[in-house]
């Protein structure tokens, strides 16, 4: 599990970040598409650059 998992998705929990935020995280290495997928419930999308 990555260091941040948990600040993560306790700010999506909180409604702080959304499912876009959460993918910049996956896409500069912070999260794994499969924690991605385990806080929001939903199949990883990379986002457009």
């Amino acid at each position: 599990m990555s260091p941040d998992y948990a600040k993560y998705s306790a700010w999506y929990d909180m409604g702080l970040w959304d499912e876009v935020r959460l993918s910049y995280a996956v896409l500069h290495g912070k999260l794994t598409e499969e924690e991605y997928t385990n806080i929001c419930g939903g199949e990883y999308i990379p986002p457009e650059e």
